[in-house]
């Protein structure tokens, strides 16, 4: 488990103190003393700071007999759920602990059928591909298999989107299962295992007799949009051609939400992007789920050339914003692509202006970032931009910004343009020079004088 993945489960994993390696000797051990503690006639049901109790902790860790022990106890609550959501049985089916999950099943206080941040436990065993886990659940009658979490997915597209072969024909094989269930993107199982190459496990769900005749239809044209997806990523160009004859979506996405086009792209293949935009399906400002384009990409990569290309395109938006409002000349000046920022700035269509969330304009990203610093003055000449506009959570301008960063020579150019107010203060009161003093940059400090100087 990844410690990310830790922290969003609300789990501290309890220290291993088996040294001797004898975990049968360890775990009676364990029971003696879990023993010892509900003759105490504590709370049982005792929760650490992430709100994890005993039961919690030994049905993680598979210490089926602790689990028993406590479970034995009527005061202990098997349902309780921690700040994450999470149950014993969750935890269980996590880390695949089956015959500990089937312990906690004959216990019929426990509920199965809660959702934890991913799901129910079968959903969270069958996203990990636990085959005797999902055995396990599946043979508990009070167990849906249907319940969708919060993406609407359920165990079977959950085990689908993953590939776990095995996992998916053990679901198939209850008839409660339910294949023609959609998720909030309007996905099934099988349209999932079209769209990202699971063969096998297509085949599989399309002979199924339960399968919605539509849903075969749906897959095929998915599995068509896919490999004309899978033809760009490998620069297969005879491959595309022949795919872009074909009835299909051009703007086919993947799971990360990148069209062909995006991984042309990526790749820089010139002969593959200009083949999807003669196409007129093509949609070159579809976002992926960062929110980014295709044109973003190449800004971000500093592919000068193949943004050239694309701004070629009248289709083309070049002031679409991603999920942070970051827009493709932001992204190019945050790496430093000095050629690129020319190239954008060189369309009419281009607004310079456009701020992120936090209103930090492209010529304030240009005063601070650490790359190249003959950005500022391209930037500059562009009249349409006012230099002296203050972001929203401080109230910075691209001045203060260079001076905080002791960015000399982007002091000097800025300083250079009359329109530059050296004296706008931030929401603290400071002025660039304020800013520049604070930081111990004495050269900063002295060109802001120079333009500045202190009155007597």
């Amino acid at each position: 488990m990844k410690a990310k993945e830790k922290n969003q489960r609300a789990f501290v994993k309890p220290p291993n103190a088996n040294p001797d390696g004898r975990p049968d000797v360890f775990e009676m051990r364990l029971v003696e003393g879990v023993k010892s503690f509900l003759a105490t006639r504590l709370d049982p049901n005792v929760k650490d700071e992430l709100g994890n109790t005993l039961l919690m902790e030994a049905a993680y860790e598979g210490y089926t007999k602790v689990v028993s022990t406590l479970l034995q106890d009527k005061r202990v609550d098997p349902n309780i759920q921690n700040i994450g959501d999470l149950t014993a049985l969750i935890y269980a089916a996590w880390e695949g602990h089956s015959t500990t999950i089937l312990t906690l099943l004959q216990d019929e206080r426990v509920d199965p059928n809660i959702k934890g941040g991913g799901g129910t436990a079968l959903i969270e065993a069958a996203e990990r591909g636990h085959t005797e886990a999902v055995l396990a659940l599946l043979k508990d009658e009070r167990v849906d298999p249907n319940i969708q979490n919060r993406f609407g997915r359920t165990a079977l597209i959950e085990a689908v989107r993953n590939g776990y072969k095995k996992t998916v024909l053990i679901l198939l094989d209850d008839e409660r299962i339910d294949l023609n269930i959609k998720d909030k993107e309007g996905l099934t199982a099988l349209m999932y295992a079209a769209r990202d190459g699971h063969k096998v496990i297509a085949s599989t769900l399309i002979e199924d007799k339960r399968i919605d005749p539509q849903q075969k239809a749906n897959s095929q044209s998915i599995a068509l949009s896919a490999a004309l997806l899978r033809a760009a990523k490998d620069g297969a160009l005879e491959e595309v051609r022949k795919r872009l004859r074909e009835e299909l979506n051009v703007n086919f996405q993947d799971k990360d939400g990148n069209t062909a086009l995006m991984h042309a792209t990526w790749e820089c293949d010139t002969a593959i992007i200009s083949a999807f935009l003669k196409d007129k399906r093509t949609n070159p400002n579809t976002q992926n789920t960062s929110g980014r384009t295709a044109l973003m990409w190449a800004a971000m990569k500093g592919h000068t050339t193949i943004v050239s290309i694309l701004l070629k395109d009248k289709r083309i938006d070049p002031n679409i914003q991603d999920i942070v409002s970051n827009t493709a000349l932001i992204d190019a000046i945050m790496k430093g692509h000095t050629e690129t920022v020319e190239v954008l700035l060189q369309d009419e269509r281009i607004d310079p202006t456009i701020p992120d969330k936090g209103g930090r304009t492209a010529l304030m990203y240009a005063s601070w970032s650490p790359h190249q610093t003959t950005i500022v003055p391209i930037l500059l000449k562009d009249r349409r931009i006012d230099p002296n506009i203050q972001e929203k959570v401080d109230g910075l301008t691209a001045l203060i910004y260079a001076a905080q960063e002791g960015h000399k020579v982007r002091v000097s150019t800025l300083l250079e343009d009359k329109r530059v107010d050296p004296n706008i203060k931030d929401k603290d009161g400071k002025t660039a020079q304020m800013w520049a003093v604070e930081k111990g940059h004495k050269e900063v400090v002295e060109l802001l004088q120079t333009y500045n100087p202190p009155s007597k």
